[in-house]
């Protein structure tokens, strides 16, 4: 890591190494955060992080380290200098992962409010609308569903995979 810090799957190789085999949580979360300090776009190792505070025992305090993590990388991506389209794709994704995490927490209302968040970024993506409306059914809100899905027709109506999602639902 000393020679390559800027590898990211290095880090991550490491964090598994030390939380899996060496059963040190603490020294594998400090390296994680550590390489993302190096590597603060890096994908794999806030996810890496998200998982390790999602799977441990404090399960409420860790839902705002996990919306804080997020919410960094997507702040960080979007004062980056990358063209809009790969920023645009990069944010959906993120806030897709959020409100995943989120709903495996048992946080309905705080999936709603990431939602909520997704939707002011001018340049998001429907796979947002229809991740949502996947969380919502899921959570058997048919209604609020079917509503996710009628507000995004009305900004991605001509995007075919997005109508043929909407219409299979």
């Amino acid at each position: 890591i000393q020679y390559c810090c800027l590898i990211p799957e290095l880090w991550f190789n490491y964090s598994n190494y030390i939380i899996i085999e060496q059963k040190r949580n603490e020294i594998g979360l400090e390296i994680l955060n550590d390489g993302i300090k190096v590597n603060p776009y890096s994908l794999l190792l806030r996810y890496q992080l998200s998982n390790c505070y999602e799977n441990w025992n404090d399960r409420e305090d860790n839902s705002e380290k996990i919306k804080d993590l997020w919410i960094e990388l997507i702040s960080n991506i979007q004062e980056s200098n990358k063209t809009e389209m790969s920023k645009s794709k990069i944010i959906t994704y993120c806030y897709t992962l959020l409100m995943k995490s989120m709903r495996r927490l048992e946080k309905i209302k705080e999936v709603r409010l990431i939602f909520k968040l997704a939707r002011q970024y001018k340049s998001i993506r429907s796979e947002i609308f229809e991740e949502y409306a996947m969380i919502e059914y899921n959570n058997n809100e048919v209604k609020i569903a079917d509503r996710s899905y009628s507000l995004g027709m009305q900004y991605f109506s001509k995007d075919i995979r997005f109508v043929n999602g909407y219409l299979d639902f």
